[in-house]
């Protein structure tokens, strides 16, 4: 299994728990996706997180409102 996809599906588990969350917390969760797309692509911690971009993840409050709308598609 690849790391990133570990990663995703783990911060991504119960999408819709997550809904209306301060945002202090959705800021912890998304430097957890920031720091692991550094980690994939084997950067410094202060180097720009371009990567997480390279591999088309979401942030965080967005991942939170796409995991919702395909709960209630499905």
């Amino acid at each position: 299994m690849q790391t990133d996809t570990l990663v995703v599906s783990k911060v991504d588990y119960c999408n819709a728990v997550l809904v209306g969350i301060p945002g202090y917390l959705q800021q912890r969760l998304q430097s957890v996706l920031s720091e692991a797309a550094l980690l994939i692509y084997s950067a410094k911690k202060y180097d720009h997180i371009s990567p997480l971009r390279e591999l088309q993840w979401s942030r965080f409050p967005e991942r939170i409102l796409f995991g919702l709308c395909v709960l209630a598609y499905r």
